[in-house]
Formats: C-alpha cells, sequence, structure tokens
C-alpha cells in the first residue's frame, strides 16, 4: 500500500511540476506574444497614419490646383465682353481658345489622373482599416465618401471646357457665359469636396490616436491578467507538487 502511494504522489509530483514549468513557460510567452502582437498592429496603424498624411498632401496639391484653374477660368470670364465687339477669329478670341486649349484642359486632365491615384490608394487605405477593425472594440472610420467623387467630378469640370472652346468657336455669348458658370460651379464643388475630405481625414487622424492608445492600453491589461492567473495557477502547481514530493516519501502532517 505504501509503495503504491508513492508511485501515485511520485506521478503527482511529475504532472504538478509540468504543469508548474508549462504556466511559467505561458507567462514568458505571453508577454512575448504581447510584444508581437503590439508590433504587428501598431505597424499597420502607422501605414495608415502615414497614408493619410500623404493623402492630405496630396488633397493640397489638389486644392492649389484647382485654385490655378479658377484663375485662368477668370481670365476667360473677364474677356467675355471684348469678345461680343470683336471680329470673328480676334484676338480676344484667340488668346481665350489658347488658355482654354493649353491651359484649363491640360491641368484639369492632370487633376483628374492625380485624382484617380487618390481614390486607389484610398481603396487600399480603406481595406487596411477593415482589417484593423477585425479587432475587439475597434471601428474606425473609412473615407469611402466624398472622396471616391472626386475624380468623376474633375472629369466633369474637364468635359465642360469642351462645351466652352465650342461657344468660343461659335462666337455664342449665351453659351459661353452658361458654360463657364457651369465650370465655375463644378471647380466650386470639387474643392468643397476636397475641404470635406480633409475634414474626414482629420476625423480618422484623431480616431487612430485613439486606437493607439487603447491597442497599446487593453494589450497590457490582457496581457497582465493574463499573466497573474499563470503564476497562481503555477504557485499553485508548485504547492501541489511540494505535498505530492511529502506523500512520496512518507511525511505526514500531524494534528
Amino acid at each position: 500500500m505504501t509503495l503504491l502511494r508513492r508511485f501515485f504522489a511520485g506521478v503527482l509530483f511529475v504532472l504538478a511540476l509540468l504543469t508548474f514549468l508549462l504556466a511559467a513557460t505561458g507567462t514568458i510567452g505571453a508577454w512575448i506574444a504581447k510584444a508581437t502582437v503590439d508590433e504587428t498592429t501598431l505597424a499597420m496603424v502607422d501605414v495608415i497614419t502615414d497614408y493619410l498624411d500623404l493623402a492630405i498632401q496630396t488633397m493640397d496639391t489638389l486644392d492649389s490646383n484647382v485654385a490655378e484653374v479658377e484663375e485662368r477660368l477668370r481670365l476667360v470670364q473677364t474677356s467675355l465682353a471684348f469678345l461680343r465687339t470683336e471680329r470673328a477669329n480676334g484676338p480676344v478670341a484667340q488668346q481665350m481658345q489658347q488658355v482654354v486649349t493649353e491651359e484649363l484642359q491640360p491641368a484639369l486632365e492632370q487633376l483628374t489622373s492625380r485624382a484617380q491615384r487618390l481614390r486607389e490608394g484610398l481603396e487600399r487605405f480603406n481595406q487596411r482599416i477593415e482589417q484593423l477593425n477585425q479587432l475587439p472594440f475597434l471601428d474606425v472610420p473609412t473615407l469611402t465618401n466624398p472622396l471616391t467623387t472626386l475624380d468623376g467630378e474633375i472629369t466633369a469640370a474637364r468635359d465642360q471646357t469642351r462645351l466652352v472652346r465650342t461657344a468660343i468657336e461659335t462666337r455664342d455669348n449665351v453659351l459661353l457665359l452658361s458654360a463657364t458658370d457651369r465650370l465655375e460651379e463644378r471647380l466650386n464643388q470639387v474643392r468643397a469636396t476636397l475641404a470635406e475630405g480633409r475634414e474626414r481625414t482629420s476625423t480618422v487622424q484623431l480616431a487612430l490616436i485613439d486606437v493607439r492608445q487603447a491597442l497599446t492600453f487593453w494589450s497590457t491589461v490582457s496581457t497582465t491578467t493574463i499573466s497573474a492567473l499563470l503564476v497562481l495557477f503555477a504557485l499553485g502547481q508548485l504547492s501541489l507538487a511540494a505535498h505530492a514530493w511529502g506523500w512520496m516519501f512518507g511525511r505526514r502532517k500531524t494534528r
């Protein structure tokens, strides 16, 4: 009977010791995993933040370019009165055609290309946000609107310049006035969209600051809690191993 008791006590001692080692290893592993997860998630946040900075720079550049287009458009608008009294294909009409053909249209084509690249980058950005939002308790807003429509708005403004050219060629002052007014409205809409996009981007930037702080805080809290539970469990297993050692060598508590 004593031999059987010592055998089971020895088995219990070995199991308790192995469990203690597993708990101790788990405690160390929890902090290693925390460092890995923190590095991965915070790196993703940094990538998104860098894109937002680049997006804001792009929007500022686009806004500056639109302002330059508006200045060229005003040159055309101020020449309307002279066009009414000028003979066909006079210097005023030629100058207006030159401004539209060599300045307005190329500038708007360049704006369209940049807006398309911004939209493509926006799609990749939203994919990153969706990946980040898979983490518990995170709900970072995306930039689905209004920037996705920006390239379409600029394209519409570019197409409007063709109508301006036609009006100049046909000396249709009514059509020219209407076309330039419509072009001005479309450019104003583009700038309004850019302003709304910058505001939305700033909101996401602030949200990412909160996300970074929340990730660091909850990662530390959860890892500390798990580590504390594992330490308590390991101490319990160590105590059990000590008792098993005593049982194995026949030491009993006296009353």
